[in-house]
């Protein structure tokens, strides 16, 4: 009686932790499909603060992807080497974080890119708030 208590335990453990996992993998490639390639949106956002605040949510290979807004959400993705993070993540693998543009020295804002192909509306440097 005891084993077959410990195998039905088993059993229901893996399957939660196999759903689990499911959901997270679904989440991710839904948020990769809805996220729009809208650079200016983030980036006006990010000077100007319409909309709430700018949050990473993580990157894969080619894009970082951004949420903006606390209740009503929208997802936006741009060029990974468009933005310059202080700590990347895969997708869903940390904690989202604000963040805002970097204000050097002299109190300007320098918006470059590392891409080899020229993006508009690159974020630069971001600082997280």
């Amino acid at each position: 009686m005891q084993r077959n208590l410990r195998i039905t335990l088993f059993v229901l453990l893996s399957l939660v932790a196999g759903t689990t996992l499911g959901v997270d993998a679904v989440r991710v490639r839904a948020m990769q499909d809805s996220a729009k390639s809208d650079n200016y949106r983030v980036w006006i956002t990010l000077l100007k603060g319409f909309g709430g605040g700018v949050f990473y949510v993580g990157s894969d290979d080619t894009h970082a992807y951004f949420r903006i807004g606390r209740l009503l959400r929208s997802y936006y993705k741009m060029p990974a080497c468009a933005a310059h993070l202080p700590e990347t993540y895969s997708l869903l693998e940390g904690e989202p974080y604000a963040v805002k543009l970097h204000i050097d020295a002299s109190n300007s804002i320098h918006a470059e890119s590392s891409c080899p192909q020229p993006v508009s509306y690159p974020l630069g440097n971001l600082d997280r708030e």
